[in-house]
């Protein structure tokens, strides 16, 4: 588990890397991405909705793992 996670976490790194070098000086509000920045800007706390989605997913994998533990 820990080694796919690792791997996921090496290619969504890669992937940043690699789009902001590609992008250069523009911003991700220019071209199609633009419509993406719903979920960028903050909405409670300071957090947005990509980071208010995550912390759902990993709670919701950990409430199962855990549920997996009980049985």
């Amino acid at each position: 588990m820990i080694r796919i996670a690792g791997f996921g976490a090496a290619i969504v790194v890669a992937v940043a890397v690699y789009v902001g070098f590609h992008r250069g000086g523009e911003t991700i509000y220019d071209g199609r991405w633009g419509v993406m920045e719903r979920l960028i800007r903050p909405i409670v706390f300071g957090a947005n909705a990509l980071e208010l989605m995550a912390l759902v997913f990993a709670g919701l994998i950990a409430w199962r793992v855990w549920k997996k533990m009980q049985a």
